[in-house]
Order: structure tokens, then sequence, then C-alpha cells
């Protein structure tokens, strides 16, 4: 099958930090996928990043089984990030104890890294700010063990403004209202974050989405 439009073809170290597994294909499927898309474009080492929900009312429970077989039957150019799961009726004490033993057990378990989308709006709006008590013993464990974590972090600052908004975005709820977390504020408690646990080998997807923010005061005061 030939591509659509011409492959950009990458050096020989090229590394893509940011895959995720499509609940549309099973292992078997996934891995001649991956397989030939890295040989398409030249990648020599992927990390697939499990996601347990897509929304606040998606989840995906098997994503951190299913990575984990991929990797398995793949050879060593494979990476793999778990993703924690919430259970809404726990409070913030359990859940901080909780996240903690999943933490645990994935490291254990040799996933190599984890993937957080709690910081994304939709989720923080669930879940408080990635600072509150519920992830102290989480990050804590993290930091101490240099385990990688990639974070959503945010979304376009365009999102918080309707008349920006595609109508794509508009039907797909990635337009915010007020009763979401503002962008200032879902930037302003990753860079608290980071003051928290200085320590925390973290990178933004997508970078952060602060491309068109260095002059802004949310970062001149972070």
């Amino acid at each position: 099958m030939q591509p659509i439009v011409e492959p950009v073809i990458f050096d020989e170290d090229t590394f893509d930090t940011h895959f995720h597994c499509s609940r549309a294909h099973d292992v078997e499927e996934s891995i001649q996928l991956y397989k030939r898309e890295m040989e398409l474009i030249g990648l020599k080492k992927l990390l697939l990043l499990s996601m347990t929900f897509h929304a606040p009312s998606r989840y995906d429970y098997d994503t951190n089984v299913k990575n984990a077989c991929i990797k398995l039957q793949m050879d060593k150019s494979v990476y793999v990030s778990a993703s924690v799961k919430h259970f809404p009726n726990l409070t913030e004490d359990e859940e901080n104890d909780y996240l903690l033993k999943q933490v645990e057990e994935f490291y254990q378990a040799g996933f190599d890294g984890m993937k957080f989308l709690e910081a994304h709006p939709t989720i923080r709006k669930i879940y408080g700010p990635m600072t509150g008590k519920r992830y102290e013993k989480c990050f804590a464990f993290l930091e101490e063990n240099n385990i990688p974590i990639t974070m959503h972090n945010a979304d376009p600052r365009k999102g918080w403004d309707k008349s920006r908004c595609t109508q794509w975005e508009i039907e797909h709820g990635r337009c915010y209202d007020d009763s979401m977390p503002s962008f200032d504020d879902c930037i302003q408690d990753i860079m608290l974050l980071m003051k928290k646990y200085p320590k925390l080998n973290l990178c933004l997807a997508h970078g952060g989405f602060l491309n068109e923010e260095q002059d802004r005061p949310t970062l001149k005061n972070s």
C-alpha cells in the first residue's frame, strides 16, 4: 500500500516517544502496523503510551495489558509506558495509596515509564490538580526511582476561546467554558508540580502547549 503523502525519513537514531495503541486492532494487527510504520519512515525505536481512559466516561483498562503483550512480542525497539486507573468512589487518601500501589506494580512488571492524561482539563476537572494529595505518594515514588513520565498537561490556549475553535473542536469537546480549569491553571499546576518534585523525569506531550507562551506572565512568574 502506497502512502498518501511522501513520508519523512528520519535518521538512524530517531526515537518516537508518542505512540498510542489503537483500540480498533488486536495485538497481532498492532504489531504489523507498527513494524510497517517504523520501516516506512525509518524509526528505530518507539514508545507506546497506554491510556486507561480517553474521555471521562470512556475507560479502556485493557490498554496496559495489550501494550505489554506488544512489547513482549516485538524486539527491544519498543518501549511501553503504563497508565493508572481511578475509581471515583475512593477518597483522596485511599487513592493516594492506590495510585502508589499501581505504579509500584507497573515498575516491578517491567514497564518503562508512565503516561498521565490526568492533567488534561476534562480529567483534571474530575480528579483535581496534579499537585493534589491523591498523587503525592505516586509522584514521590516516580521521582525517587527516576521513572520517565509523559504527561498531557493542557490543550492549545485557543480552546478556551469559542470564537477561535473549529466546528470539529466544538463537537468533540475541545472547546472549554468557565466550568473547566483555565489554560493558565493547567500550566501553573505543572510548574508547581515540577517545583514540588524537582527531580521528576517529566516530558510534556505536544511541547506542553507552550509554543506560543514564551512571553506570557504564566511562564515569566513561574
